[in-house]
C-alpha cells in the first residue's frame, strides 16, 4: 500500500520532480559560471581561462599533450553553455505552464530548492572525504581518453593546482546551496 502511495505521489508531482532537477542542473553550473568569473586569478590562469572561453591565442609553453586536454577542456566548457542555457529554459518554461496554478507552482520551487541542497550536500561530502578521488571520478567521466594525467611539474599542473580546485569547488557548492535556499524561501512567501 505505501509502494502504491509514494507511485501516486511520483506521478502527481512529475513536473515539480523535474523541475528540480533542471533547477539543481541550472544552478550549479550557474554558480560555476560565476565562480570562474568572479575568481582572483594569476596571469596564467586568466590567459589559459581566455583560450578556453573565447578562443584566444596562448602565449604559454604548454605541451602538446597539455593543450590536447585544454581542447577536450574548452568541448566540455561549451557544452556547459548549453547544458545551462536548455536548464534554464526548462525551468522557465515549467514555471510559466504552473504560473496560474498556485499550489503546483510552490512545489515545484520547494522541491527544486530541497533536491539542490541535497544533492549538493551530498557532492561536498563526498568531496570532504576524499577530494581527490572525487576530483579522479569527475576526470574519468569528462575525459575517458584518458589525457588528463600529468606530473606534478607540468605547467598545467603548476597553473591549476589542487588547491585551486578545492577553492573554485567550496564557492561553487556554497552558492549552489544560497540558490537552493532562495527557491525554499520563495515557496514559502508563494504558500502565504
Amino acid at each position: 500500500m505505501l509502494k502504491f502511495k509514494f507511485i501516486n505521489r511520483l506521478k502527481r508531482n512529475w513536473i515539480s520532480i523535474i523541475f528540480a532537477l533542471f533547477l539543481f542542473t541550472f544552478l550549479i553550473l550557474f554558480a560555476y559560471k560565476v565562480t570562474l568569473a568572479t575568481s582572483s586569478l594569476s596571469n596564467n590562469q586568466q590567459e589559459t581561462i581566455d583560450y578556453l572561453n573565447y578562443n584566444r591565442e596562448i602565449s604559454l609553453n604548454y605541451t602538446s599533450a597539455e593543450i590536447s586536454h585544454l581542447q577536450d577542456v574548452q568541448v566540455l566548457m561549451n557544452n556547459v553553455d548549453y547544458t545551462l542555457y536548455l536548464s534554464l529554459l526548462i525551468c522557465t518554461l515549467i514555471l510559466t505552464l504552473q504560473r496560474r496554478k498556485k499550489e503546483k507552482f510552490r512545489r515545484s520551487l520547494l522541491y527544486g530548492g530541497v533536491i539542490t541542497i541535497v544533492f549538493t550536500f551530498l557532492i561536498l561530502v563526498i568531496s570532504l572525504i576524499s577530494f581527490t578521488s572525487a576530483f579522479n571520478f569527475f576526470h574519468r567521466i569528462f575525459f575517458p581518453q584518458g589525457n588528463w594525467l600529468f606530473s606534478f611539474n607540468s605547467l598545467l599542473i603548476q597553473t591549476f593546482s589542487l588547491k585551486f580546485f578545492i577553492d573554485i569547488s567550496i564557492r561553487i557548492f556554497l552558492i549552489t546551496i544560497f540558490g537552493g535556499i532562495v527557491f525554499i524561501i520563495l515557496s514559502r512567501l508563494i504558500k502565504r
